[in-house]
Formats: C-alpha cells, structure tokens, sequence
C-alpha cells in the first residue's frame, strides 16, 4: 500500500483539474492505496528566499496552508502534482508548492518520494505540455523518481463549466489503478 499525496495547484475546486486528480484518486484507492488530496487555491505564498529555515529555524517562517502539507508530505511515499496549463506551464502556486519544499531540504538534498505529474489544458497539441515535462525532469533530479505522468488536452468549457473527455478520466483512473 502506498501513501499518496495529491497536490491541485489550482483555486478551482469542482475544476478541470481537480476532476482529473480525483479520478486518479479513486483508482488508487480502488487499488488499496490511501490518498489524501490538498487544494492549494489562494491559500499558498511563495518562497521569501529568507533562508531561515536553513539557518537553525524549525522549518519555514510563513504561516499558510504549507504548515499543513509539510507533515503530510513527511507521511506520503508518492507525491501526484495536479496543475492545470494556465500559461505554458505549471501553476504559480504548483511552484510555490515546490520552492517551499526548500524548508525541509539539508545542503539542497530532499526526501526523495516516487514522484507524479497530471496536467490539464484546454488546448491539445503535444507542445502544449512540453515547458511543464521539461521542468517536470527538473523535480525529478531533486526530489524523487518519476512514477508516471498524464497529460490531458482538450479540457475545454467554460468559466463555471468544465469538462474533461472521458477518455482522460477514464486514463487517469487506469494510472491509479495500475500504481504498484
């Protein structure tokens, strides 16, 4: 049994890529795994690059939603990022997530978990992910190895109405069905 923690770097609750990352989550569970999601939404700040984590604080100075993911971060052994495209990319708070994880770094050398990525975006061509898979291979290196990915194109809809193909629920339930 695996400990999965899903990380939706979005503030869209019900959204396109919370829809997809709860799919996964159920094929995972069906698998026997325990999933526990978090929503970032507003809720998370950037890095200050004050460095006082490093220098004999217990962990990171700011106070948000990340006092809360630090102890279930400890606890997964798989961490899903979830991030829609918004801009050739991953979310800003996707990468606030990420550059906070500098607070429980020693001499930059992390706790390494089996790492996964699944992205949503309205548009459907291959280079639509190619920044995020990239910088994906990036987080890779630092924090763990890639245990799979999903890339979902063609979530089109509009504010309020979003829709994910069947086919893209239907592959990331496989994914979390399948993990071993």
């Amino acid at each position: 049994m695996r400990h999965i923690l899903i990380i939706i770097g979005t503030a869209n609750k019900g959204g396109n890529t919370d829809t997809l990352a709860e799919r996964f989550a159920e094929g995972a569970r069906e698998a026997g795994h325990e999933v526990q999601k978090v929503l970032l939404g507003n809720d998370i700040h950037g890095c200050r690059g004050c460095g006082a984590c490093q220098v004999g604080q217990k962990g990171c100075v700011i106070k948000d939603i990340m006092q809360d993911i630090y102890p279930l971060y400890a606890w997964a052994d798989t961490v899903v990022l979830a991030s829609p495209v918004f801009f050739a990319t991953i979310t800003s708070q996707t990468k606030a997530f990420l550059d906070r994880l500098y607070a429980i770094g020693k001499e930059d050398i992390y706790p390494k978990k089996d790492m996964m990525l699944l992205m949503t975006a309205e548009d459907d061509s291959e280079r639509t992910f190619a920044n995020a898979r990239r910088y994906y291979e990036f987080i890779n290196v630092c924090f763990g190895p890639d245990a799979g990915t999903y890339f979902a194109g063609g979530c089109c809809g509009k504010p309020g109405h979003h829709s994910v193909p069947e086919k893209h629920l239907d592959g990331a339930y496989t994914l979390g069905k399948n993990l071993k």
